[in-house]
């Protein structure tokens, strides 16, 4: 038996929206994080300062390349969208030429 894959355009398109919107609020969320976080430092002084600073840097870059894997996984869902669109309308025009 064959692998076979069926892919609903409306409902990958859908899922393309909803990642884009979800990468918009995870990002705006985690400027607001870095925004916030920053304001603590003030709390702090000395070693207490520094190392609150070094973990926040830390914890601060991961979010950032979280956001970044999630945004390239949102271009490949989209990318992938558009091959399919492409590969549709190809059948869509084989099936047409061989009607007449």
């Amino acid at each position: 038996m064959a692998d076979t894959i069926q892919v609903s355009i409306p409902a990958l398109s859908g899922d393309c929206e909803s990642m884009r919107a979800a990468c918009a609020q995870a990002a705006r969320a985690a400027d607001a994080l870095h925004q916030a976080a920053g304001g603590l430092e003030g709390n702090w002084e000395g070693r207490a300062q520094q190392s609150f600073r070094a973990g926040l840097q830390a914890d601060l870059a991961v979010l950032a390349e979280n956001l970044e894997s999630l945004d390239a996984l949102r271009k490949a869902a989209h990318q992938a969208m558009e091959e399919y669109k492409s590969c549709e309308a190809d059948v869509r025009r084989l099936i047409a030429s061989l009607s007449t």
